[in-house]
């Protein structure tokens, strides 16, 4: 009985001197940097709203005003409003509260009272100070006249403004301001792909032609599909019998992980490698295991594992996938120590939806995922997780959805993300159809900075199936876009054969990955 007693003590013991996670409020009001920033993401990623007065005091510190903005910009109401417009006063820097109201604004109609209170403040500069302010208060055409200011001046607003002010120039499509947008390319890197993006929605690339009655591309000056295609094949009397799909890439210690699902009848997750230095495309090769993540016997993956999604957390591999069974779509999550062995998390599945696809950002992991929307397609949203195991929806709403225009090809459904960073970019490619929710012809590519808002390229589509005959002449899915040695290759699944091109998952058809690659600068694909 002793011994009882003193082992219960210990376990209290413990449990109270365990580190405990600090509470949003207490990060807000750390000495640390990364703390701070730790907790302004948790108030719009966990829909905290008891601490805005903390977040819209950083508004005045140059390290968080920023990342204040933005937080609170997610958590906009007219309560919050009025919080950070009460700060707005003549000789302090606002250029953190004009961009809170620019953000606050995208998603919701611009207040009149509010736009004129700041308009009061403002409305006496010229130049830079007058177009943050016009763009802030939702006043596209005036903003756009001061940016003459810019260039007399050469100095540029704060970076989260200065990229919403480049994104509206865009969105007007003011042909007049074409010569500044050269300008910026030119002068300020940092702000290249959004005025790259802007020029094309003034003045339409010509790089990419299409056939919609067939959905076909028929000239694309930047991928070009290998001539060998598939290249990587089903294999008769193996576990990728039926078929090889669902491409992910990861490079780790010096290797190349390339993930993807293989069918014999069951769908499994196998693997290939290649040292990252040899790397030529084509020339990896099966691990002996193969496949590393098989179904269970029972539960949500008991058909079925696929889609696989891979990320070096906390010195590990976190694999994410669909699981098909015995319950509606559900992500599992399996982690290996190599890259090679893994175990699945003993609480599986970690969140509703499929078609994972998984971004760390400061600390904080990102996954993307899709849904069935209204129109009976596919939209997609977004959870995130400070441990990898426990996910928080954003919001009620997808974080990308299909195009509002009933025309256009992605009207329908969006789906099997892929998403990849370049200097404090990121860039998804996506499929999407306007028929059906999940036999998509063609691949789309948007970009955002801040992973929640996002842009549609210009150029849109950017990739499709093959022509009548080609092996991936029915659907596409899972465009990987790798980066290599100044070259772009793509990898994705292709479904083709017998009768796939102008039917649904057409009798005789299969899946196979299949690679395109092409040499350019990845903004001017915008």
């Amino acid at each position: 009985m002793k011994k009882a007693v003193t082992a219960i003590f210990l376990l209290l013991m413990l449990a109270s001197c365990a580190k405990k996670e600090p509470t949003t409020e207490q990060k807000l009001s750390s000495a640390s940097a990364p703390v701070v920033l730790s907790g302004l993401t948790d108030m719009w990623r966990l829909g905290d709203s008891l601490n805005m007065a903390s977040a819209a005091a950083l508004l005045d510190k140059k390290e968080f005003a920023e990342e204040a903005a933005f937080a609170l910009s997610n958590l906009a109401s007219p309560a919050v409003n009025n919080l950070v417009l009460s700060g707005m006063v003549d000789g302090r820097d606002n250029d953190a509260r004009l961009l809170y109201f620019r953000l606050a604004f995208i998603n919701n109609p611009a207040d009149d009272f509010i736009i004129s209170r700041v308009m009061a403040h403002y409305g006496k500069y010229k130049g830079n100070a007058a177009a943050a302010v016009n763009l802030a208060a939702g006043n596209e055409s005036t903003a756009l006249k001061a940016a003459a200011g810019f260039e007399k001046n050469k100095v540029f607003l704060e970076p989260g403004l200065a990229k919403e002010f480049i994104l509206k120039i865009g969105e007007k499509r003011y042909a007049s301001l074409y010569n500044f947008l050269e300008s910026v390319c030119l002068t300020h890197r940092e702000l290249k792909p959004f005025a790259k993006w802007a020029m094309h929605r003034i003045k339409k690339a010509g790089g990419i032609s299409y056939n919609f009655s067939d959905e076909v591309i028929e000239k694309n000056n930047y991928f070009k599909k290998d001539l060998n295609n598939p290249v990587f094949q089903a294999v008769s009397g193996t576990y990728k019998a039926w078929h090889t799909a669902n491409p992910d890439i990861l490079v780790k210690d010096d290797i190349l992980f390339f993930y993807y699902r293989t069918g014999d009848g069951t769908d499994r997750i196998s693997l290939m490698t290649v040292p990252y230095q040899i790397f030529n495309g084509k020339n990896m090769i099966d691990y002996p295991n193969n496949p590393i993540i098989g179904t269970s016997q029972k539960g949500f993956d008991s058909r079925g594992v696929l889609d696989p999604s891979a990320v070096i957390f906390d010195g590990k591999v976190f694999l994410y996938y669909s699981g098909i069974g015995d319950t509606e779509d559900s992500i599992g999550l399996a982690v290996s120590k190599d890259g090679n062995n893994f175990e699945k998390y003993e609480k599986n599945p970690v969140l509703t939806g499929r078609a994972p696809d998984i971004i760390l950002k400061d600390g904080v992991l990102y996954m993307y995922y899709v849904m069935v929307n209204k129109s009976g397609g596919y939209s997609i949203y977004l959870a995130t997780s400070i441990d990898g195991y426990n996910f928080t929806p954003f919001g009620n709403n997808a974080v990308f959805s299909p195009d509002t225009n009933q025309e256009a090809w992605d009207s329908k459904s969006v789906t099997t993300p892929r998403i990849f960073e370049k200097d404090d970019v990121y860039y998804m490619m996506y499929c999407g159809d306007k028929k059906y929710r999940d036999y998509p012809p063609f691949f789309g590519l948007a970009f955002s900075y801040d992973l929640l808002h996002w842009y549609r390229s210009t150029q849109n589509p950017v990739f499709s199936r093959g022509k009548k005959g080609e092996f991936d002449d029915g659907a596409i899915w899972f465009g990987d876009l790798f980066p290599y040695n100044n070259k772009w290759y793509l990898y994705y699944e292709g479904w083709g054969g017998g009768a796939s091109h102008n039917a649904e998952y057409g009798a005789g058809g299969r899946s196979q990955i299949g690679l395109a690659a092409g040499e350019f600068n990845i903004e001017e694909l915008l």
